[in-house]
């Protein structure tokens, strides 16, 4: 006896609500009958909205992506020569030192800055400045010392002028 011979698979929709209250479900839509429904102009231009903000949040995303163009640092060219007063001091690897910035304290001229040469220029005494100057610095572009504007006064007098 098969389940078709059954009571309970004999009973109408009626008698099976009322004993039951078994409702018949309607099947869901299948794929094809989805397709053959008729197409909107409201669905195609929504279809082509989202297309389209898909493509422009994948175009963004790869701009994003790429990597940085490699960018040299920057190398200052090497010099040549390098003007200032050269020293037999240096920094002890072999690089030869040079004075670059003299200042005249109590008559007579002190080195304040040191310039360490590690491009192995040639060191050359810089034209010397004429003119009354208390603080000079060899231009690297000119070759000469150049005054920086602190010119020394003269001595104060001593003693009583009256």
């Amino acid at each position: 006896m098969g389940w078709q011979d059954r009571d309970w698979a004999k009973l109408t929709e009626d008698e099976l609500r009322a004993l039951y209250d078994v409702r018949h479900v309607e099947p869901a839509p299948s794929a094809t009958s989805v397709l053959r429904q008729p197409v909107t102009k409201r669905s195609v231009v929504w279809a082509c909205v989202g297309v389209a903000i898909a493509m422009t949040l994948m175009l963004a995303s790869s701009l994003t992506r790429r990597p940085a163009p490699v960018r040299q640092p920057y190398v200052p060219p090497a010099r040549a020569v390098l003007y200032g007063e050269p020293s037999v001091l240096g920094d002890g690897l072999g690089h030869p030192m040079a004075c670059t910035d003299e200042e005249l304290v109590d008559s007579a001229w002190h080195c304040v800055v040191w310039s360490l040469d590690t491009t192995n220029a040639t060191i050359v005494r810089p034209q010397p400045y004429s003119g009354s100057c208390a603080h000079v610095r060899a231009d690297q572009d000119l070759g000469r010392w150049v005054c920086l504007g602190d010119v020394q006064s003269p001595p104060l007098p001593t003693g009583d002028s009256a």
